[in-house]
């Protein structure tokens, strides 16, 4: 599909919407953008829960999101209206061997994505780390 052709506008009626889809993903994607997806464990009685490096040669614009999939079956089971957690993020910069510095965050929400666009500066390792209490959104 060209970014630019006019047979690709798409429109449905919001009613339609809700009816036949159970959710959509509007995606940003640019020609010469790079994406990669990883799956991870949140942090939980069980452990700290997974983190990832990253590290930029240059100057970048990252849209870094974190994506929690619904269980209709086990919502069901738990009598849950959802079994998403509380859940946000923090991007840090590391800092020599003395550590890291807080670049920028989303903050915990019980949505099914939260999602910070940032631009980190080239030269850098940065470190983004989910962060969450595992609190059920009914608690």
């Amino acid at each position: 599909v060209l970014m630019d052709d006019p047979m690709s506008i798409f429109w449905m009626a919001f009613e339609d919407v809700k009816e036949y889809f159970a959710h959509v993903e509007i995606c940003r994607v640019h020609q010469d953008w790079h994406e990669v997806r990883e799956k991870a464990w949140l942090p939980s009685l069980l452990g700290p829960g997974q983190a990832f490096d990253l590290s930029l040669r240059e100057r970048s614009n990252v849209d870094i999101a974190f994506w929690q999939e619904r269980h209709s079956t086990r919502e069901g089971a738990l009598g849950a209206t959802c079994t998403n957690v509380d859940v946000g993020l923090v991007i840090l910069r590391r800092r020599g061997a003395d550590g890291y510095d807080v670049v920028d965050a989303a903050p915990r929400a019980f949505e099914d994505c939260v999602s910070v666009e940032v631009i980190l500066e080239g030269g850098f390792d940065y470190c983004v780390v989910p962060v969450s209490l595992q609190r059920l959104e009914s608690e």
